[in-house]
């Protein structure tokens, strides 16, 4: 007993010993968000006021009592606390009955934590813009607002997005839908879930951009969606609720908010009170993940391939809704794939707002068993029935603007639309023979000339070919072409067409072969290939490549693996890397930062 006097007596009553930053940093950050307690702004409040105790035994009485004071006191800081404090109300799924008999549950303190921290935010009185800036109450308050919104997205949607009157702990709120960047109303969509509720696996980087409201994912039922539309498998919104009216409308009861949702690539920054320019939080990656989340996605690739016809048209797929005025960027696939190998692109570029703002994404999914001028000329439809349905008048001048993107044989489809074969191929058809001597009929000639003749699509500007077998393919000897012909289902009408060529073939060029699938058309030995490789780019075109090549290799020796860099090499080109990848280098970063720099340059020069 002697002992403890003489310690207690060695200490002060007030005082500090050194326990090093970590400690008082951990203090300064603590809040309801990170802990089980609430932050030293919150305890000053319930301290002055005398309810930390009360707080503990009956937190609604001291919710209560809290607003009654901030009635007939300034409320500025004592709307920081209530944020704060209903937050942990709904955190621990508190139960409550208010005076006039109403049940409160998690979903009513969530709301209130919302309603409260838009206060306070909007009615901030402040003295200069760095106040505002430096204030970590109020990103505080943001973060409280928007996971009070996850929470209520995540267990209540239906009830916040279909409008009508909700119970506050104190008082009520009539929520009346609002603002949309979409064609369809929120409760339209038959699946809301908030983006934050997903861990996302497959993608290098999350694309999270800072600000306030819900980050939510609109999707459709099923991800079996048979229109061009990838945007109706999932899209990337932001939910906002807007107050009508602040302290003094939550007191007398006339309390309205609007209930607002927007697109990443339509808004960044909403508009609050004094004209405040307030970012929203957006998730660009989430969406991505969910609609890609499909397992026959992954498996469209090999079955159209062999088999001619899979679970999704050929054609272009939106991967959002057309935006008038944002440029078209086409991405073609290589062989045996399809639009889920450009996820990781899509989803890097998103990031950067100059494209977010300029360019839509266009997916072509087509048959990579047929040879490759099919599959051009079914192209070169697709991309214009695209073009009248979208704009039929042709009034905008971003259609006409286009950037094609294509990787391996989506490459040889992108270059078949942006060069002017004129009669190159008709006369390597023909073999030196005059037209009359060939004796065809007008079906024969008709059929020759569909597939020996190519203009540029007008619409496309600038072309990026990504590990392009413009000479054909590393080791695709006749041997592999026979076993894969064993293995493909043709299309009947490109068994027709075959058939009609073999039976005039002695009219034309022996050597020049037909092509009975994709890789007889990417085979070393294919002149044609040859012919059009050698084709030079118009000039009104910019083209671009990107080439990979495994190892150390410098050029012009190396390989992916599959195309020689020999192989890939185009003259005339406006630009050429090379990437330290295997063949599949559409998802290397160096290619991705390729395509960006190449579409800011192609932005700039519009």
């Amino acid at each position: 007993m002697v002992l403890a006097v003489l310690l207690t007596g060695c200490l002060t009553p007030i005082g500090i010993h050194p326990t090093g930053t970590q400690y008082t940093y951990a203090q300064i950050d603590q809040s309801a968000l990170n802990s089980s307690n609430y932050s030293s702004y919150t305890a000053a409040l319930l301290f002055r006021y005398d309810l930390e105790t009360l707080f503990k035994k009956d937190p609604y009485s001291a919710l209560t009592q809290l607003h009654d004071i901030a009635r007939t006191e300034a409320p500025q800081d004592i709307l920081f606390a209530l944020v704060e404090l209903s937050y942990c109300c709904g955190r621990n799924a508190l139960t409550a009955t208010t005076e006039t008999g109403e049940r409160l549950g998690p979903a009513h303190f969530f709301l209130g934590a919302a309603v409260y921290a838009y206060m306070y935010v909007n009615r901030l009185q402040i003295h200069s813009q760095e106040e505002f800036f430096y204030d970590a109450r109020i990103k505080t308050a943001c973060f409280f607002y928007n996971r009070s919104l996850d929470w209520l997205i995540g267990q209540h949607e239906r009830a916040l997005i279909a409008g009508g009157t909700m119970h506050l702990p104190i008082g009520t709120l009539t929520i009346i839908p609002g603002h949309t960047d979409f064609e369809k109303p929120l409760i339209a969509y038959p699946v809301i879930l908030p983006a934050n509720s997903f861990e996302v696996r497959g993608l290098a980087i999350r694309n999270r951009l800072p600000g306030v409201g819900a980050p939510i994912v609109l999707a459709s039922q099923t991800n079996i969606n048979p229109s061009f539309d990838m945007a109706g498998v999932a899209q990337s919104a932001t939910f906002f609720l807007r107050l009508n009216g602040c302290w003094e409308a939550l007191n007398t009861g006339t309390l309205t908010c609007t209930a607002e949702v927007y697109s990443p690539t339509m808004t960044r920054f909403i508009t609050l009170r004094d004209n405040r320019l307030i970012p929203l939080e957006q998730d660009i990656t989430a969406p991505i993940a969910y609609a890609f989340n499909e397992q026959s996605y992954w498996n469209i690739g090999m079955e159209m391939f062999l088999h001619g016809i899979g679970t999704y048209q050929t054609g272009i797929y939106l991967s959002e809704p057309y935006r008038a005025g944002r440029i078209p960027v086409v991405l073609i696939h290589g062989t045996m794939s399809s639009p889920v190998w450009w996820a990781q692109m899509w989803n890097t570029l998103m990031n950067d707002p100059m494209l977010r703002e300029n360019y839509q994404l266009w997916f072509y999914l087509y048959d990579t068993g047929k040879p490759t001028n099919y599959s051009a000329n079914e192209l070169h439809e697709h991309l214009a029935a695209t073009l009248q349905r979208l704009d039929p008048e042709q009034r905008d001048p971003a259609l006409k603007n286009m950037v094609v993107i294509g990787h391996s044989q989506g490459g040889l489809l992108a270059r078949l639309l942006t060069i002017d074969s004129g009669d190159a191929l008709f006369n390597l058809a023909c073999n030196g023979h005059a037209l009359a001597d060939l004796k065809l009929t007008p079906e024969e000639y008709q059929q020759l000339r569909a597939a020996t003749h190519f203009t540029p699509q007008p619409e496309i500007k600038r072309v990026i070919f990504i590990a392009t077998p413009h000479r054909g393919v590393l080791l695709l000897s006749s041997f592999l072409r026979r076993i894969g012909s064993w293995f493909i289902r043709i299309p009947e009408k490109v068994k027709t067409d075959t058939l009609a060529f073999l039976q005039y073939r002695p009219k034309i060029n022996p050597s020049l072969g037909p092509s009975l699938t994709s890789l007889d058309s990417m085979s070393p030995n294919n002149i044609a290939l040859q012919t059009v490789a050698d084709l030079p780019i118009p000039p009104n075109i910019h083209a671009h490549s990107i080439i990979a090549i495994q190892g150390t290799e410098q050029p012009p020796q190396g390989d992916d693996g599959v195309v020689q860099y020999t192989s890939a090499h185009l003259k005339g080109v406006d630009s050429e890397l090379v990437v330290r990848s295997g063949h599949s280098c559409q998802s290397h970063p160096r290619t991705i930062e390729e395509v960006r720099r190449i579409l800011l340059e192609h932005v700039k020069s519009k």
